[in-house]
């Protein structure tokens, strides 16, 4: 139970984010397999990151939720811009999953960089 203002948001067992869950480790999974990564450290590392990256995406769609709601009324919240906060809970989740394979590219890169200078030495 959220209460916003005026309104007591009660956040359904069907919103509770268990579903969203699956969903989005399934398109982690996805984006791994079209990304073909050929390090098993980045790869696993991509896997331990799905949780926390589904659950984050789930409170970024629950706090969109609430604003509309607080801001256009109960009717927006639960109607059309619902269903919107869905796409925009996957949405958010692939750029996170984007930006996380990056970080790891770039920070395995500067390893690299760094073991071959100490390897010249």
């Amino acid at each position: 139970m959220l209460t916003v203002g005026q309104y007591q948001l009660l956040v359904a067992d069907a919103c509770s984010g268990l579903n969203s869950m699956f969903s989005l480790s399934a398109l982690g999974v996805l984006y791994m397999y079209i990304a073909q990564r050929k390090s098993v450290i980045h790869n696993m590392l991509m896997l331990v990151l799905i949780p926390p990256i589904a659950f984050t995406a789930n409170i970024i769609r629950v706090m969109i939720l609430v604003l509309i709601t607080y801001h256009l009324g109960d009717e927006a919240g639960q109607g059309f811009l619902h269903g919107l906060a869905g796409m925009v809970l996957m949405l958010v989740a692939l750029a996170i999953f984007i930006a996380m394979d990056g970080v790891l590219v770039l920070a395995a890169r500067q390893l690299n960089r760094q073991h071959s200078i100490k390897s010249q030495i």
